[in-house]
């Protein structure tokens, strides 16, 4: 019987099957995970599904090691910030946290090879520790993309590898609005460590505290073709160069926008903040607005702000560097520029920006900077750190942060918010979509949203009466009405160095105050500068003192000559284990003065390990340098010429040949170390067979 199939049918069936696989894939695309068991499975399952999935992690804590090692070319996005059952998210990085507990890393994407797509939005990574392959609170290697914002990357610990974050291989880079703090390793970048990628961003990030033994404390980027650095505040990092940035760019570009370096410091003596490498003639390095300000390294060197090698191919030719309104310490100790060229104008040198409270981890511009519209327009960014538009008044400012006066609901700019901001907001009122500018959309207060409504209104209630003037050292009360009378940069304050342990020695840190407050004690640098401002002890007024193992007085030996309780030691120059009478006094035997009393018998030649009192040995060759004896061949220090080793004539006497017997020099004995001719036998008729040879001596 012959079949007949109903090709309608089996169209529909395959469509069927097709629809129903793919809808099975489509639910492996998104996981939503409530516990480390489920995120573990999600990473695994995700590696080898054959899509790009999406892993959101309900709020909470997750302790453990979470990794995906994949071969495909699909990535995975992973948010946290999500309610139960995924219904709803709130973006903020301290209700999802993910901790290593100091063991291995915290998260670890690899897809190496291929061009995977990863991004990490949204969570708390920490309490990374050692591992062989890797242990960073974020590991990414990838050919793919890679976008890492809104996250808390911190206190993840690594004493072989780069601890905070670490990107490999990436074609496209962006890190956007993280904080990266207190974060420390080895062999790279405390902070961020990225390598071999092509196109990198970083938007808006703080990253603070953090340290490595190699370059960039904060910050590392080598071997990228395209930087761009904007809107970062970068503070109080610690590296052996770069305390704060080290940038290596190939021959592509490098953007330094808005950025504020403060407070970093090199341990080796170089490159405390920003320390720049262009490798190519056709590179192009453009630095704008930023404030490159009172970072240092520790044996106070060259370039404690800025270091440029704009010839990093050594071939004299300098790359492009378009350096213009930043402010930095342009003296010799503050910048280095391989190939010199003239620092514009336009960048001030040294100038205190008064940051409201750096010390306290604020990097907003109080009213008094001179930051505020010292920048130029070129390359700036449309809004700030904290997303408030540039620029607020006439001009753009310098620094991460554009400065907004003190209560943002003054529209009339009389210091003080009263009825007359009122009559303004109101005109205003119910207004939307305007198109930003000082001019049309002062009321919209609340957040730059073009719509001026009940927020905004908010706004403007909680700050009416509030009053705008700028603390002032002149007077005795709280000008500007925040509970703190005469803080830090208030007008007219005075610049004071830091002496934490109270010793009377600074260091160059500083912050301007009314009048001495805390650390922050003397009036002026002292010099030299204290080598440790947590020892009172240490200080280079102290005396260096051989019961410490460290260095007392900051002279940068420790235990050095004629220390506090140091001892004699006698003089054996050329090692030979007997001393001369000389002395030095030490801690401990050091250098050529290793014995710690006089040889008995002395040395008579210690420049020459050859002499010493008793030697036996025989020498052809005459003793050199300064010996206290004229004669050079007392090799065995008693004060006369040695003995010659051959002392005897060798003679023919009636036909008998004597040298036979005895060899011996004909005719005459040559001196210690002459040549001469020795007989060694007799022949018939009493004629010698001699050879010429030295004398030898001791």
């Amino acid at each position: 019987m012959k079949r007949v199939i109903n090709f309608c049918a089996f169209i529909c069936l395959m469509a069927w099957i097709f629809l129903l696989f793919n809808a099975n894939q489509s639910m492996a695309d998104t996981y939503c995970v409530s516990n480390e068991a489920n995120l573990i499975a999600a990473l695994n399952e995700a590696k080898d599904n054959g899509s790009d999935d999406v892993i959101q992690i309900q709020q909470g804590t997750y302790n453990g090691n979470f990794i995906y090692n994949s071969t495909e070319s699909f990535g995975v996005t992973i948010k946290g910030g999500y309610t139960v059952g995924c219904s709803s998210r709130v973006v903020n990085a301290t209700n999802t946290v993910l901790d290593a507990q100091n063991k291995g890393g915290v998260i670890s994407l690899s897809a190496s090879g291929v061009s995977a797509h990863f991004m990490v939005d949204g969570m708390t990574l920490q309490k990374s520790g050692d591992s062989l392959d890797g242990g960073q609170g974020l590991l990414i290697i990838t050919l793919g993309t890679v976008t890492v914002s809104n996250n808390i990357i911190t206190k993840n610990s690594n004493s072989m590898n780069p601890s905070g974050v670490r990107i490999y291989g990436s074609s496209a880079i962006t890190i956007a609005n993280n904080i990266i703090d207190h974060n420390g390793g080895e062999m790279g970048g405390g902070g961020v460590d990225i390598a071999r990628s092509d196109i990198v961003n970083l938007v808006s990030n703080t990253i603070a505290g953090n340290g490595t033994t190699s370059n960039g404390g904060g910050i590392r980027i080598t071997d990228a073709e395209s930087v761009t650095l904007t809107n970062n505040i970068i503070s109080n990092n610690f590296s052996e160069g770069g305390g704060g940035v080290y940038i290596h760019i190939g021959n592509g570009t490098l953007d330094l926008t808005n950025n504020t370096i403060c407070y970093n410091e090199a341990h080796v003596g170089k490159e405390g903040g920003v320390y720049l490498v262009l490798d190519s003639d056709s590179a192009i390095a453009n630095i704008y607005n930023n404030i490159i300000w009172n970072n240092f390294n520790q044996y106070f060197f060259a370039s404690q702000d800025l270091y440029i090698n704009n010839d990093g191919n050594n071939n004299s030719l300098p790359s492009i560097v378009n350096l213009y309104n930043n402010d930095f310490d342009q003296s010799t100790i503050g910048t280095y520029i391989k190939i010199p060229f003239v620092i514009d104008a336009s960048n001030m040198n040294n100038e205190n920006p008064f940051f409201v409270g750096p010390h306290n981890g604020d990097f907003h511009l109080s009213e008094n900077s001179p930051c505020i519209d010292a920048a130029t327009s070129e390359n700036a960014p449309e809004t700030d750190i904290d997303g408030d538009f540039r620029p607020q008044l006439s001009g753009y400012d310098m620094g991460a942060d554009e400065y907004v006066p003190y209560c943002k609901a003054d529209f009339t700019g009389d210091k003080i918010v009263d009825e007359s901001d009122i009559e303004i907001f109101s005109t205003a009122m119910g207004e939307t979509d305007c198109t930003w500018s000082p001019a049309l959309c002062d009321c919209d207060i609340e957040g730059n949203d073009n719509d001026i409504d009940g927020a905004d209104l908010q706004f403007l209630s909680a700050e009416l009466g509030k009053l705008g003037k700028p603390e002032d050292c002149s007077t005795p009360y709280d000008d500007n009405c925040d509970g703190i009378t005469n803080e830090e940069n208030a007008l007219n304050c005075t610049i004071f160095y830091k002496d934490a342990d109270n010793d009377g020695y600074s260091i160059g840190e500083t912050a301007c105050y009314c009048a001495p407050t805390g650390d922050y004690r003397q009036s002026s640098l002292s010099t030299p500068p204290d080598c440790d401002d947590t020892d009172e002890n240490i200080n280079p007024g102290a005396t260096e003192n051989c019961s410490t193992a460290y260095d007392d007085n900051c002279d940068g030996s420790s235990n050095a000559l004629n220390a506090l309780s140091c001892t004699d030691f006698y003089r054996d120059a050329d090692n030979d284990n007997f001393s001369i009478d000389e002395t030095a006094c030490y801690c401990t035997a050091t250098g050529a003065f290793k014995h710690n009393r006089l040889s008995n018998p002395v040395d008579c030649c210690d420049t020459d390990n050859r002499a010493y009192p008793g030697t036996v040995t025989y020498h052809t060759v005459e003793m050199q340098g300064n010996c206290p004896y004229a004669n050079r061949w007392d090799l065995n220090c008693n004060g006369q010429t040695d003995y010659y080793y051959y002392n005897r004539l060798g003679i023919c006497f009636l036909g008998i040949c004597d040298a036979n017997t005895f060899p011996g020099w004909l005719w005459v004995i040559p001196g210690c170390g002459q040549e001469g001719d020795y007989a060694t036998e007799c022949a018939l008729g009493c004629n010698f067979t001699s050879i010429n040879d030295y004398q030898y001596c001791r």
